[in-house]
């Protein structure tokens, strides 16, 4: 049946070619285009996870709260020199402010900021104080000249001192009066900021050497760099900076910016390593195939199927991600080799037929291993569909369609353009052999005479090999992936070593804000978190009294001023004020000693301060005059910012910097918390997840997304390798219909699969989130190999030429070279992750060739020595 169907596509070919080549032509045309037009890349690491998952919807519904929280860091490491570190921090957000596709960028928190959140951030003494002298801030507020504010507080000190006036009430006044002298003896700098002036607070690690730039860069999640651009730009303001601070560091790190140079890395070494490969692998197929034309021919029969491909991709999912856009590889180290074993057979059978003849017997004989390989290949990759893992889901779905219009493409395409090329003479001659083919031939020889001796060999190699010290395990740590001394992964290091914080932490998100400490008592229990960072870092918690105080201010804030703000009185007039409240200033000082001696030396202070300020208005009345204006002007300014912010929802009066990243649009408040360990490291990774969720189990964010994923692509990885033996199995007990051939094929795959794992372990190479993605492609190559020996193998009945295998081990040979070839170019990739995955093809498709032209046969032929023991015994005992 199967033969009587190959043939028909032999004729169908025969009669029609270019009728095959021209649809195939218009298909791939219209399908390129729809793809150029419809299918977009999607660069986002997060929808690689399947948005179904638990720990992906908790995090989706973070992002959808509080946003994308994913910040690129400028670090300014300023050493012992920290005004040149400030300075320099001033100069970059400068700059990056200046620049269109950086739309958030923060360096510090100024002073207004701070005042805006000063009544939730201040003690509660602070605040009580201050509310209990309210009655000066109507003055405060109208800015008053100095001396209708220094004749207010003198009447509001002789109420204070008034005998016969409520205790409560002598209070408030003397309060007051006290908080408005304070402004008159103050500089502009220190009216209203406490004992210490308003600086601006600088984004900085715990121990103050290094300062941060936050920036919030335009993410273009339809480019694969995603951020390429931005951080072109944030780059040319480092180095346009670094010169005028040369005694200062400048880095650059942040999650988004090390996935933007592994991507880059990545990009720019594959696009090195595919044109080296290219090149190479051409040269490689046209000197062992002896021919231009054909193999020229198997490469456009392959670029329609990528053509193909790529429709096919865009009707499927309408687009690539992250893992997905390297289906190409896969079609390159399979798709590739089913021409590679039509032009070989062709070639075979076209030195000794005319061609209807070649074309039939290449349609049973490669073709017919091509659909079983292909088939076999194709199901490994669809086995990635009952993973967890939405990137390998997608990738798996691409690349198996792939390759079954790869197989399409060779097993109709490519035929079609040998007949419509084919210009070979009928003649007949043998089938010529390569410089390497007489010592496979001598080798055959001693697979048909001592097969036992090889299959000993192997045993011992194996052996060997197990004992060598060394494993390949899984490497999980992503900066292990990424090329040596990379800036993002150097100062991802320096921040981790100088800080208990670091850019990764776990979100714990809450409704109300007294749950917050409860959180951070939790988390303080747990050996592997560190820092918790919350809103609670920058204001206090509410709290009825402190409410009260609160709105006592906002009561006064309304109150009509005491003065007429326009009056102006000259130097005379203040010093004649002055002289009225400096003896009940002391008379205060003199009734708070015996009750609050501390209040009474910060009145005797202020007595002192006041004294200077009257006998500098006799030295220079006009510029001390000017100095007190200006501070009650400055005064008046950061009290009325201090009180708006105070109105204001407290989302809305947190600085800029920190908003978004402590409380939702929702409202709802989010608890960063920090890992004390190098979470990179899988261990830790595991240890620090655990102890978040033993403080919330709904914990969120990156490092949870992260920990999940590894262990589901892990996870993925072994179930679509076991699932693929199994469908290897069933596809070739249907090819083959015999269990010994499937137990020897698995065999040879078992054991292509088996050295290339102890060889890795050998030379320390791990499985990693770069070359997982190899082993489907090893047992793609492993079975189509020995699936088309054994084809080979049953085409003759006689003994001693089935294992004269000819043009097809050439042809396997080949492809695991040109496998082997085409990725060992990644060799001179920069990133490790790939640069691996080379390593790991080499030995792969090295290993998986030997077991299939080397062991197979010896398999094949003890078994054949075995039967044929057997029947001699059988002809005895009937004889």
């Amino acid at each position: 049946m199967r033969g009587r169907i190959l043939d028909a596509m032999a004729d169908f070919i025969l009669a029609r070619p270019w009728w095959i080549i021209t649809a195939a032509l218009i298909l791939a045309a219209l399908a390129g285009a729809h793809a150029a037009i419809n299918l977009d890349l999607n660069a986002d690491t997060d929808d690689l996870i399947a948005s179904d998952r638990p720990f992906m919807s908790e995090y989706r519904r973070f992002l959808e709260d509080f946003g994308d929280l994913e910040y690129i860091y400028i670090v300014v490491d300023a050493g012992r020199d920290r005004e040149q570190g400030e300075r320099c921090v001033v100069e970059l957000v400068r700059k990056l402010r200046e620049i269109e596709a950086l739309p958030g960028v923060s360096g510090w928190i100024e002073p207004a900021e701070q005042l805006r959140i000063a009544t939730r951030a201040m003690p509660e003494n602070e605040l009580e104080g201050l509310a209990r002298a309210s009655e000066a801030i109507p003055l405060l507020l109208s800015k008053p000249d100095a001396a209708a504010a220094i004749e207010t507080a003198s009447a509001m000190l002789r109420r204070a001192l008034a005998p016969d006036a409520p205790q409560e009430r002598r209070e408030a006044m003397g309060a007051a009066a006290v908080l408005a002298l304070e402004q008159i003896a103050s500089t502009p700098e220190m009216a209203m900021a406490g004992d210490e002036p308003l600086p601006r607070r600088f984004l900085e690690s715990d121990t103050g050497r290094m300062l941060f730039v936050e920036i919030m860069p335009v993410k273009d999640y339809g480019t694969l760099a995603v951020i390429a651009e931005p951080l072109r730009q944030i780059r040319a303001v480092m180095d346009e900076v670094r010169p005028q601070f040369p005694d200062v560091e400048i880095g650059l790190t942040g999650r988004p910016a090390l996935q933007a140079d592994e991507l880059a890395t990545s990009d720019r070494d594959m696009r090195r390593a595919a044109t080296l490969a290219l090149l190479l692998c051409s040269g490689l197929i046209i000197l062992a195939l002896r021919t231009v034309v054909r193999p020229l021919l198997a490469v456009g029969a392959f670029l329609m199927a990528g053509a193909w491909t790529y429709g096919a991709a865009t009707v499927m999912i309408g687009h690539l991600n992250l893992l997905s856009v390297v289906f190409v590889l896969v079609l390159v180290g399979v798709g590739l080799d089913y021409g590679v074993h039509m032009i070989s057979r062709f070639n075979e059978f076209r030195a000794k037929r005319p061609l209807s003849g070649a074309l039939r017997g290449v349609m049973r004989t490669a073709a017919t291993g091509n659909i079983t390989g292909a088939l076999t290949s194709c199901a490994v990759f669809f086995m990635a569909l009952f993973t967890d893992f939405q990137g390998l889901r997608e990738l798996g779905l691409i690349a198996g369609v792939g390759l079954l219009l790869c197989l399409v493409a060779m097993s109709f395409v490519l035929p079609a353009l040998f007949v419509a090329t084919d210009r070979t003479p009928q003649t007949v001659r043998g089938d010529m052999p390569t410089p390497i083919e007489l010592p496979m031939r001598r080798f055959e020889r001693a697979l048909i005479d001592r097969p036992w001796h090889v299959l000993a060999l192997v045993g011992v190699i194996s052996a060997l090999l197990a004992v060598l010290p060394g494993g390949a395990g899984f490497e999980y740590n992503l900066l292990e992936l990424q090329s040596e001394g990379l800036e993002a992964v150097e100062w991802e290091e320096r921040i981790r070593k100088d800080s208990v914080a670091s850019t990764w932490f776990g979100a714990v998100i809450v409704d109300e804000m007294h749950e917050i400490p409860g959180v951070l008592a939790r988390s303080d229990e747990m050996e592997t978190i560190g820092a918790g960072r919350s809103v609670l870092d920058i204001v206090r918690l509410d709290t009825p009294e402190r409410r009260r105080w609160r709105d006592k201010l906002q009561e006064a804030a309304d109150a009509p001023a005491p003065v007429d703000p326009m009056q102006a009185g000259d130097a005379g007039r203040v010093r004649r004020a002055l002289d009225d409240a400096l003896p009940r200033v002391q008379g205060m000082a003199e009734l708070a000693r015996m009750a609050s001696p501390e209040d009474a030396l910060a009145l005797k202070s202020l007595h002192a301060r006041l004294v200077e300020r009257r006998r500098a208005l006799d030295e220079d009345p006009e510029s001390t005059l000017a100095r007190i204006n200006e501070a009650l002007d400055v005064a008046g300014e950061r009290l009325r910012i201090m009180l708006d912010g105070d109105a204001l929802p407290l989302r809305e009066a947190l600085p800029d910097a920190l908003r978004e990243q402590f409380i939702s649009k929702s409202g709802r408040f989010l608890v960063m918390l920090h890992p004390r360990e190098d979470v990179w490291e899988y261990e830790p990774m595991e240890r620090f997840v655990a102890d978040l969720r033993a403080v919330d189990p709904d914990v969120t964010g990156v490092p949870i997304t992260h920990f999940e994923s590894l262990g589901e692509m892990r996870d993925g990885f072994v179930r679509m390798s076991l699932l693929a033996i199994l469908c290897v199995t069933v596809f070739l007990m249907i090819d083959f219909r015999r269990i010994v051939d499937t137990l020897f094929t698995l065999i040879a795959l078992g054991l292509g699969v088996l050295w290339t794992v102890e060889a890795m372990g050998a030379l320390g190479v791990s499985f990693n989130l770069a070359n997982f993605f190899a082993l489907p492609l090893l047992i793609g190559l492993g079975v189509d190999g020995s699936v088309h020996i054994l084809h080979r193998y049953h085409e003759q009945e006689d003994t001693e030429r089935r294992f004269q295998m000819g043009a097809t081990r050439r042809a396997v040979i080949l492809t695991a070279v040109t496998t082997a070839v085409g990725f060992g170019c990644l060799l001179i990739a920069q990133h490790r992750g790939l640069r691996s995955l080379g390593v790991m093809m080499i030995i792969g498709s090295v290993a998986c060739m030997a077991a299939s032209v080397l062991i197979l046969p010896a398999l094949l032929s003890a078994r054949d020595r075995v039967q044929g023991t057997l029947a001699r015994r059988r002809g005895e005992r009937s004889g």
